[in-house]
């Protein structure tokens, strides 16, 4: 499944300001229409971003990763999602598979200890 997003304000051109974006000066366009371009061009929320080479805290990032930090970006949030239910749905379900697969590694952990134990 692949969370969509588009620009938060109206696309355009338009003056700067219009909507309440002051992203527009270069070309008239919400920064957030070309950002939500490339966000959607992506694949699958669950597929790794860059090949799987990127990891933050551990994990590799996925490209569902990619579109939560763009629609939580501190930046004005340019990007928010198409159908937000669904995106809020999709964040809790990346979070829950972190979790699992933190504790996966500390049962490993603990197994692999008992048995240097004995």
């Amino acid at each position: 499944m692949k969370t969509l997003v588009v620009a938060s304000h109206p696309g355009g051109p338009h003056e700067n300001g219009f909507g309440g974006c002051f992203t527009r000066w270069l070309n008239g366009f919400c920064a957030g229409t070309r950002q939500s371009e490339w966000l959607n061009s992506l694949g699958e929320d669950d597929e790794l971003y860059g090949g799987g080479i990127i990891k933050v805290n551990g994990h590799r990032l996925t490209n569902g990763d990619v579109r939560i930090n763009w629609m939580h970006a501190a930046c004005d949030c340019k990007v928010v999602p198409l159908e937000p239910k669904q995106a809020a749905l999709l964040e809790r379900q990346s979070r829950l598979r972190k979790e699992l697969t933190q504790v996966n590694n500390q049962l490993a952990a603990c197994r692999v200890a008992r048995k240097t134990a004995k």
